[in-house]
């Protein structure tokens, strides 16, 4: 699927069906199509996902580099993968899923707050590629975020082009406080730390990286 495609797929629309219960994940897509069977299980209202998800996604300068075979750097893939996973996940927002999204370099930076409210063109305005990748500094801020969140369910989504170094003690600690970590490693570095630790590792070819995302989703479901 390209790029554009999915972003057609969810573009924003006015929507007040609030009908919950538990989703059926594979019936994500076919519910920005108008299907309303999304759940296979009655529920109360706002209970029905009970998730938090915050999206981490690298902005250091190598993300600026291009892609082979395509006018177009990781950035831009990184870019419009956000943005379209950014609109599927607030599509949920009535179904009670709550996300936040940020982005690092050296430093870290908050594009969508939790409370933020999602808009045409996402929170992308701020996503700008300079700089080291500080993985585990800026992993370890949002987890302190993500712990402090109501939410039953608790899943970090962190997207990078960079050697991710061993995050063994991070993850570790992470699912102790019961949060789930999603790691997806764009192109097609060997990584030379041990990833077998991983329950959710993945690598992806930059142009493929929307639908790989939309995938990972559909999958958390």
């Amino acid at each position: 699927m390209r790029p554009h495609q999915l972003q057609s797929l969810v573009e924003d629309e006015d929507d007040d069906y609030t009908e919950t219960g538990s989703l059926a994940g594979d019936r994500i897509v076919d519910a920005r199509l108008g299907a309303r069977d999304v759940f296979t299980e009655p529920g109360k209202p706002g209970e029905a996902l009970n998730t938090a998800i915050s999206l981490l996604i690298d902005s250091s300068g190598s993300m600026r580099e291009a892609v082979p075979g395509t006018p177009n750097s990781i950035a831009t893939y990184c870019a419009s993968a956000t943005w379209a996973i950014g609109s599927v996940l607030n599509s949920f927002a009535p179904f009670g899923l709550s996300f936040s999204i940020a982005s690092f370099n050296t430093n870290l930076m908050v594009l969508k707050e939790w409370k933020t409210p999602w808009k045409k063109g996402g929170c992308l305005e701020n996503y700008w590629t300079t700089g080291l990748t500080s993985t585990r500094p800026a992993l370890i801020g949002r987890l302190k975020d993500l712990v402090q969140r109501k939410e039953a369910r608790k899943i970090l989504f962190l997207i990078t082009d960079g050697d991710i170094g061993d995050l063994s003690d991070v993850v570790k600690s992470a699912e102790s406080a019961g949060v789930e970590v999603v790691i997806m490693m764009i192109g097609t570095k060997i990584c030379p730390h041990d990833t077998s630790y991983l329950k959710n590792f993945t690598k992806v070819n930059p142009t493929n990286l929307p639908s790989e995302m939309l995938k990972a989703v559909i999958k958390m479901f």
